[in-house]
């Protein structure tokens, strides 16, 4: 399924019905899916079994390996269950679940079984040991040049986001100075942290750069995947009207402009007409008053 058919107003309560089934099976295989969140791309399953290898040498796992390997029949009821994808690339877990359960990884007050805490150890991240585990077996840091890049590179950010790494995972972008030329490839990996689901207080905490990279990257696969935009949109309204003061230093004057740009597409002339600012003279704002202008018929007032 495309990334933008999972992104909806009923993702959350997707990814509560997923959890659900996800919250019957054992332990082991609870964990097994927990490994995986995190592995995140897909993977075989004799390299999964290596990652098990390792993590039982390092005593975070407290059932015997047996129970965590991925056999044959335990991969057709996982996918059955719609909580495994299993493709030619390997196996991987269904997107909707992989941000939640790598959340709660190290809530081991929710999760008290899925791995042994060793008092020496308590404050080491098991999110981490799994990276560290996964990096000896499918490496992401030093791949091979004819391996998936994308994917690899997606895998190290989204590792960053998960262990709070913010300012290594801003750095690991790189951006045009003029915001309207976006590099949608890079950003791909920031529509799936950030909206499998949406949660605008974690988004708002997000440097305004990532915020305005995320949203357009959004918007514009839902434009090429053929989805309708009311529900980035409306999310995009629930970003900006949280700083709508031009004076706040918290004000994200490209966000604001996306939007502007996403009302005049809509003809929502009104709309348009409240948030932008008419004395606005950036390049990106000049652009949306003449549009406007040719828009609403004032083709003199546009030139």
């Amino acid at each position: 399924m495309k990334l933008a058919a999972l992104i909806h107003s009923s993702t959350q309560q997707q990814i509560e019905t997923l959890y659900q089934v996800f919250s019957t099976l054992h332990e082991a295989e609870q964990v097994t899916l927990m490994i995986l969140a995190v592995v995140y791309k897909p993977i075989g399953a004799s390299k999964f079994e290596q990652i098990v290898d390792i993590l039982e040498t390092r005593g975070l796992l407290s059932k015997p390996k047996k129970d965590y390997v991925l056999t044959k029949a335990r991969n057709d009821l996982l996918t059955k269950q719609s909580l495994l994808v299993s493709n030619r690339q390997g196996l991987q877990l269904n997107r909707l679940l992989a941000n939640r359960l790598t959340t709660e990884i190290d809530h081991v007050e929710q999760l008290p079984y899925a791995f042994v805490q060793h008092d020496q150890a308590q404050s080491q991240s098991k999110v981490l040991e799994i990276i560290m585990a996964a990096e000896q077996v499918v490496p992401v840091l030093n791949s091979y040049s004819w391996q998936n890049k994308v994917a690899d590179r997606h895998r190290v950010i989204r590792d960053l986001y998960y262990l709070n790494q913010i300012d290594k995972l801003a750095a690991a972008f790189v951006y045009n100075k003029n915001p309207q030329v976006i590099d949608h490839e890079q950003n791909r990996i920031l529509i799936e942290i950030f909206f499998l689901p949406f949660d605008l207080d974690k988004f708002l905490q997000l440097s305004p750069v990532l915020q305005y990279q995320a949203f357009a990257s959004l918007i514009r696969m839902f434009q090429m995947q053929g989805q309708s935009l009311d529900y980035p949109v409306q999310l995009l309204e629930q970003v900006c009207a949280v700083n709508s003061d031009r004076a706040n230093r918290l004000y994200n004057i490209d966000c604001h402009h996306l939007l502007a740009e996403q009302y005049l597409y809509q003809m929502r002339f009104d709309d348009f007409e409240r948030i932008q600012d008419s004395q606005d003279i950036s390049s990106y704002g000049l652009q949306l008053q003449a549009t406007y202008c040719f828009l609403t018929g004032d083709n003199q007032q546009a030139i």
